[in-house]
C-alpha cells in the first residue's frame, strides 16, 4: 500500500471505435495522483480485444494503431489483472476519485472490458460516484461565463486540438491520442483547473 496519500486515479483509453460492446479497448493508461496533486505512479499497456470486436479504420488513423499492434496487446483478462493490481497497490484503504477527459467514454470502455472478461466485481470495489471530468469542468466554466455576460475562458474544450485546453492552460506537450500521453495532459489540466479555482 502506498503511504503517499493517493487520492485520484486518472484514466484514458484508446479504442477501436466509438461504441462499447461493438468496438474494443486497445490501449489503457492510468496515473495515481496524491491529495496535494503529486504524480505518484503510472501504468500503460496495449490491449487486444476479443476476436469479434469491430475495428473502425478512422479510429486507427487517429490513434495510429495497426491491426498487428492490436494483436500484440494483452488479453482483456490480463488487462483486468494489471489494472486491478495497480489499483490495489494504491487504493486498498479507500476508493479513488476517478478523473478523465470525457470520463464517461473511458468509463464505458473500461466497464465493458471487465464485463466481457467476467470480472466486473473486481472493478466494482473501486468505483464510486466520485469522479472529475476535466472536459465537463471546462464546459461548466464556459457556461458560468456566458451567464455572467463574460467571455468564455475555454474557446475549445478539446484536450489537444489547437486552441484547446492544452493551449489555453499552457499544458506541456505529450503525445496526443496515446493513452499515457492523454493521461499526462489530463493530469496537468486537472492541476491547472484546481489552481484556477
Amino acid at each position: 500500500m502506498s503511504t503517499q496519500n493517493p487520492t485520484y486515479v486518472i484514466i484514458d483509453t484508446e479504442t477501436s471505435g466509438l461504441w462499447p460492446h461493438r468496438h474494443g479497448l486497445i490501449e489503457f493508461a492510468a496515473a495515481v495522483v496524491s491529495e496535494d496533486l503529486r504524480l505518484l505512479d503510472t501504468l500503460a499497456f496495449d490491449v487486444c480485444p476479443p476476436e469479434n470486436t469491430e475495428i473502425d479504420p478512422v479510429s486507427l488513423k487517429i490513434n495510429k494503431f495497426t491491426e498487428q499492434r492490436i494483436k500484440n496487446g494483452v488479453s482483456y483478462s490480463v488487462a483486468c489483472t494489471k489494472i486491478t493490481d495497480f489499483l490495489n497497490i494504491h487504493f486498498s484503504l479507500r476508493s479513488p476519485i476517478f478523473v478523465g477527459q470525457f470520463y464517461p467514454f473511458d468509463y464505458a470502455f473500461l466497464v465493458d472490458m471487465y464485463v466481457a472478461a467476467g470480472r466486473v466485481q473486481e472493478l466494482e470495489g473501486f468505483m464510486s460516484n466520485k469522479f472529475v471530468d476535466t472536459k465537463s469542468t471546462a464546459l461548466m466554466a464556459n457556461a458560468a461565463a456566458r451567464y455572467a455576460g463574460k467571455t468564455e475562458p475555454f474557446p475549445s474544450t478539446s484536450l489537444s486540438s489547437p486552441g484547446g485546453l492544452k493551449d489555453t492552460l499552457g499544458v506541456g506537450t505529450h503525445e496526443a491520442h496515446t493513452a499515457l500521453g492523454d493521461v499526462l495532459m489530463t493530469y496537468e489540466v486537472l492541476v491547472k483547473l484546481i489552481q484556477r479555482g
